[in-house]
């Protein structure tokens, strides 16, 4: 195999070189940053041999050990299921068993972003650690998971979009309230912050009916909780009339 060049940075000076052997062990990892028409994806070497929830994939441990450190958080996952492509982002790895097996939680999301699941073990995965992977989804859609502080069913929207270990939430929840309280479940638990949760402004508020802005989204850290105060000092949501968030929280994963 003739390999093409795969240029290296030589010092402050900016020389480049070339490396066979460097350019040939990325072709053996189906990655030739140099080859026409490569689009950011590499073809997985190992395969998922059973899926949980309809969500989450299983490596073989005997095969394969522990593999946590392949799939880092935000890792970006292609594959075939039912001959559809999806998408997904890993959102937590888990290594456990005896010999060590491998689950990546994830979410997945159609090319337009809507929300989906595996409905069985899939093919022809690749992953990516790119920001601009070809065909990847800008944002996915999501249903979060025990909307507590609104009665019936309120009006929702909620996307997400991953950089690197930096999950960007949009939000919207809209409905009559009957509790003090605002929150709901995230499919990710936010990252350690020496003690704190992780802040974020809500852009419109409505208590019973009136707009204010004093609002504040938290992440809870170590949680998969994201909760809303009506203020910065933490004081309650009227029980009763419209309740309204809307806005957008960065939360490190």
């Amino acid at each position: 195999m003739t390999a093409q060049q795969f240029p290296l940075p030589l010092g402050p000076e900016g020389l480049l070189t070339t490396s066979d052997s460097l350019n040939a062990f990325a072709q053996a990892l189906g990655l030739n940053c140099l080859a026409p028409g490569w689009d950011g994806w590499v073809d997985d070497v190992i395969s998922p041999i059973a899926v949980s929830n309809s969500t989450d994939l299983v490596f073989d441990g005997a095969s394969w050990g522990d593999q946590t450190s392949r799939y880092p958080v935000g890792t970006k996952l292609s594959c075939t299921d039912n001959s559809v492509t999806k998408y997904g982002y890993v959102t937590h790895t888990q290594a456990n068993g005896t010999p060590t097996f491998t689950t990546l939680f994830c979410i997945w999301a159609l090319a337009d972003g809507s929300a989906t699941t595996l409905s069985g073990v899939p093919t022809n995965l690749r992953i990516s650690y790119m920001d601009t992977a070809s065909g990847f989804p800008s944002a996915f859609v999501f249903t979060p998971g025990s909307i507590t502080g609104w009665s019936g069913t309120p009006t929702t929207v909620f996307n997400l979009s991953v950089i690197g270990r930096n999950a960007k939430v949009r939000y919207y929840i809209n409905g009559t309230s009957n509790a003090n309280s605002a929150s709901c479940v995230l499919p990710f638990a936010a990252a350690a912050n020496a003690g704190d949760n992780w802040r974020g402004a809500v852009s419109l508020a409505i208590d019973n009916a009136a707009v204010f802005g004093t609002a504040e989204a938290q992440a809870v850290q170590n949680s998969t909780a994201l909760r809303w105060l009506r203020n910065n000092l933490a004081s309650g949501w009227t029980t009763s009339g419209q309740k309204a968030v809307m806005g957008v929280i960065d939360i490190p994963i």
